[in-house]
């Protein structure tokens, strides 16, 4: 009762504040003193004492990593308001599955440069499609010190890929003792999401009195998968089972399957679930929601001292592992046609679903008859293997007070990914038949050695209908540096300041598909290849002059030479003006660029898949729908509901081919940055700043648009968009083709090349609120808040000749963002309450998206305050304990008043969406316990 008594006004002047305002958590350590020195942060070389600089720099320590609650660092990258991730839980249709990475300011996961201890890490050995980018699964959490984050910027200093900026994770430093740590994370609607880690930390040593320290870290993470929807039903938000009259229905494409007889479709014998007449299965049964996990990451460092030079090394490692289920393969004359390619040729293929032939024993019609069939012996899964190192070392020592350092290292990984559960073209015509003849062969579905409807088959006929495909990634950099940095001379306002260094490196990466897959025999499936190998290096310089007492210039530049085209500088210039202590005003103007990697100059042609908007198609289509939709029985009718599905499927966000071949004349992606605000410090415990930041980036990399292309169809060479015929049309009945003027057949196919293309704008404005307070008997308060505001965000357009529309406040772009947070710290307790904040977003994107538009919204039955994403709350909690010797104790509570996210129709696929993306609408609240323990 103590306890709590003297607890209880901690938590009232929480409360209050909480409601006065939002605010984010600072570190309320202690607030002694503390001898201030000289350190490198990121965005300068140069080494400072001053906390804030040119540069807008975020920083995220030990203390927060900890109050926020991620288990990865993924999920503590999510957490900004100007990051946005992709997890590994999403990826499965990626060329990279079981990798999660970052991206700044919406210019994607290439523009993000990622640091460990301000050097590079190696890519993720699979590239997605042409993006290469550092897994950050590979990188461990629990021996991370902080986290710095350049949210502008920064090639001046580390060159390509430091587009959007730069994300800087800062290990642990001479650490002493032996520390052990575990916890364990659970959604509280369900049993399921069960995340459990565990590490242990040691380190000996004390550089000043034994001249080393060595430190070790090994953390292991195990994510439970969950492997069906099905249980989780009845949690999904009410409001997405109005909106779809296909949410939670089974599938008609069934095993042991429905066949066409005099009397329409049928049960085929063996069906053990009926409804309505047909056989029906479950589909949700193989919907997965989130994959099984396992990772082991470890980090060993050694510092060490000889006479007047400093000695270290590290070496970093990890594994990861990640399996996917995925739906069993259906079959039937209402999917359609899936199109292709051969990689080996550039030439377009088709695979065309067909029915019963009309010799076939079971079709008892006279004709072609229609079968809908459920491969449920094929095995549909996915398994990703993924390693990853760094291994370096290096010297540090002072010449005529100058700071020198050198290294040396060696990084790189290896991703083996396996898949299966996808058709074999050749396996298909062996042991079923081709279905892409006009007659049907009589033995189609009935080869005297070939696969059997609904019967046990052996697992030879198996293995040829479903091989096994994949690809084995390999990547490895070397790489030597050195760096000089120090004060060189004096102005009269003051030392100025100076940091000089190269970086040379080889780099290899080999990204290998199966043969099948090579050759184009797996029906459906894209391919991404590569093998290169490529010297570059760099130099750079970066001055501080002291112009007079109140102002300085930053002055950088690197120079870096990429095979393939001439040396590229990046420049930065950059100033400070202190008209009064308390108050710095900053500003900075950079050019930064990101060379053409390795994918991107390889020898191949890519084969890849789009989801497009067609309006000649989809506006039709939808007008079908709805005409089918009033036709709909009130009790449903499973055979108008499928034909409804595969409308929607194939015609309104249908998949697209895009073939992309390889381009030598590619030249980097470059970018200007501009940043300009203040930082307002009124006393040593609160500080204010405001930035204005613009990024323009230029000659990005990529393939035009097929949406863009889609609007222009009729200027572009032919072959560059290959569509279907309208005389066979597996959407529209000839009837139907008159009735809704469908002019135009299915887009299958659009060829092109990598090109310096496409440009995009962006800017907006961050706001930082950071203090903390010691009130006498109730201990420290933190308080801060991170603001992120869209003002605009722009991407060219080839079709308008000029920019496309502002998506600020439009999908995905939301205009507002921002975490906020209070934190106390009273005794053994500490506590923090943070709030993330998401803005309204319309459900329209740019404009060629005419689907989504109100008038595109009353056409799929939304009104106009759902055709938008209304704004979000989460408020987060944590608490933690150390009164007991050596012991520490931690509880998160995730999504605290257990909201929902909010509802997003367009994700969700109205009308005949089946399931939400966002697996948060079934979590709930949910909460992560952990305890730790010091030994010495």
């Amino acid at each position: 009762m103590r306890i709590i008594s003297k607890f209880s006004p901690t938590l009232s002047a929480l409360a209050v504040s909480v409601l006065c305002t939002p605010v984010l958590a600072q570190s309320a350590d202690s607030t002694q003193p503390q001898q201030l020195q000289r350190v490198e942060v990121t965005g300068s070389h140069i080494k400072r004492i001053e906390k804030e600089g040119a540069t807008p720099l975020t920083l995220i320590r030990r203390e927060e990593i900890r109050a926020t609650g991620a288990t990865t660092i993924t999920q503590l990258l999510d957490k900004l308001p100007s990051a946005s991730t992709n997890f590994d839980t999403g990826r499965s249709n990626s060329f990279a599955p079981g990798s999660s990475s970052v991206g700044l300011r919406g210019l994607g996961q290439t523009s993000t440069l990622i640091l460990l201890n301000f050097r590079r890490v190696a890519p993720f050995a699979l590239a997605d499609y042409n993006e290469t980018f550092v897994n950050l699964d590979s990188l461990p959490l629990e021996a991370v010190e902080r986290v710095e984050v350049v949210k502008n910027g920064g090639s001046s200093l580390y060159g390509s890929d430091a587009v959007a900026g730069v994300i800087n994770i800062i290990t642990r430093k001479d650490f002493q003792g032996l520390l052990v740590k575990g916890s364990r994370y659970q959604a509280s609607k369900t049993a399921k999401f069960g995340e459990n880690s565990a590490s242990i930390t040691g380190g000996y040593g004390d550089i000043t009195k034994q001249s080393f320290n060595v430190l070790g870290s090994v953390e292991v993470f195990e994510r439970d998968g969950v492997p069906s929807w099905r249980p989780l039903l009845d949690d999904v938000n009410p409001k997405y089972k109005a909106k779809s009259p296909s949410f939670g229905t089974g599938s008609t494409y069934a095993y042991p399957g429905n066949l066409e007889g005099v009397q329409g479709l049928a049960p085929m014998d063996g069906c053990k679930t009926v409804t309505r007449g047909l056989c029906m299965y479950d589909r949700y049964e193989r919907f997965q929601v989130q994959p099984a996990s396992k990772r082991v990451n470890g980090i060993v460092s050694l510092n060490y001292r000889l006479g007047e030079l400093d000695g270290y090394a590290e070496a970093i490692g990890s594994r990861t592992e990640t399996a996917y289920d995925s739906a069993f393969q259906p079959y039937g004359i209402g999917l359609g046609s899936t199109t292709w390619g051969n990689p080996q040729t550039n030439e377009g293929k088709v695979f065309f679903y067909r029915g019963l032939p009309k010799e076939h024993p079971l079709n008892k019609t006279g004709y072609e008859a229609e079968l809908r069939y459920r491969f449920v012996d094929g095995n549909s899964s996915q398994s990703v293997t993924a390693d990853q190192y760094r291994v370096l070392t290096g010297l540090r020592g002072v010449y005529k007070d100058l700071d020198w350092d050198l290294a040396v290292g060696v990084m790189g990984g290896k991703a083996t990914q396996s898949q299966s559960g996808s058709f074999s073209e050749k396996g298909f015509k062996e042991v079923i038949g081709d279905p892409n003849v006009d007659v049907l062969a009589p033995d189609f579905f009935n080869k005297p050695n070939g696969y059997k409807l609904g019967q046990a088959n052996s697992a030879a006929v198996l293995a040829k209908l479903f091989p096994t495909y994949g690809y084995t990634g390999k990547t490895q950099q070397t790489f030597f540096d050195a760096k000089l940095s120090g004060e060189v001379g004096r102005l009269p306002a003051g030392p100025v300041g100076m940091a000089l260094g190269f970086d040379l490196r080889r780099e290899s990466m080999t990204i290998t598909p199966t043969d099948n897959l090579r050759t184009g025999d797996i029906v459906g499936y894209g391919v991404s290849m590569s093998k290169g190998t490529r010297n570059f290096g760099a130099a750079f310089a970066e001055f501080e002059l002291p112009l007079t007492k109140t102002l300085s210039s930053q002055l950088a530049a690197r120079v870096d030479k990429f095979p393939g085209f001439g040396a590229h500088v990046s420049p930065k210039a950059a100033l400070t003006f202190r008209p009064v202590k308390e108050l710095m005003l900053r500003g900075t103007l950079e050019s930064g660029f990101r060379a053409p990697n390795l994918t991107e100059t390889a020898q191949a042609t890519k084969f890849a898949f789009q989801s497009v908007t067609d309006d000649k198609r989809c506006k039709p289509a939808t007008a079908l729908v709805n005409d089918l939709l009033a036709q709909m029985p009130a009790d449903g009718d499973p055979v108008l509901q499928a034909r409804i599905d595969n409308i929607n499927q194939n015609e309104c966000g249908n998949s697209v081919a895009i073939v992309t071949k390889n381009n030598p004349k590619l030249k980097p992606e470059t970018s200007r940055i501009a940043s300009f605000g203040a930082v307002f410090e009124p006393t040593a415990n609160l500080s204010l700043s405001l930035d204005y930041y613009r990024i323009e980036r230029k000659a990005e990399i990529g393939t035009q648009d097929p949406n863009d292309l889609l609007v222009k169809e009729a200027s572009l060479p032919a072959g560059t968009i290959v569509r279907s015929s309208l005389v066979k049309d597996l959407t529209f009945t000839p009837a139907e083709i008159q009735k809704y003027g469908v002019t135009v057949g299915r887009a299958e196919q659009v060829v092109g090349m990598f090109e310096n293309i496409a440009k995009t704008r962006t800017s907006g404005l961050d706001l930082s609120v950071r203090g903390q307070k010691r009130v006498q008997g109730l201990g420290v308060f933190g308080a801060g808040l991170e603001v992120s505001y869209l003002l605009d965000f722009k991407r060219w357009s080839e079709a308008r000749n000029g920019w496309g529309d502002n998506l600020a406040g439009r999908y995905d772009y939301s205009r507002t963002t921002y975490v906020g947070s209070l934190s106390h710290s009273v005794s053994d307790w500490a506590q923090s309450l943070r709030m993330s904040y998401q803005g309204a977003q319309q459900l329209r994107g740019d404009f060629y998206d005419t689907t989504w538009t109100e008038a595109g919204c009353k056409v799929k039955k939304l009104q106009a305050d759902e055709c938008r994403i209304a704004p979000s709350y989460t408020f987060d909690y944590s608490i933690s304990y150390s009164g007991i010797k050596n012991l520490g104790l931690g509880l998160n509570v995730i999504n605290l008043l257990n909201d929902r996210p909010s509802v997003d129709y367009r994700d969700f696929g109205v009308p005949s969406g089946i399931v939400p993306v966002s697996v948060n609408d079934v979590k709930g609240r949910q909460f992560k316990v952990w305890a730790q323990y010091k030994f010495f």
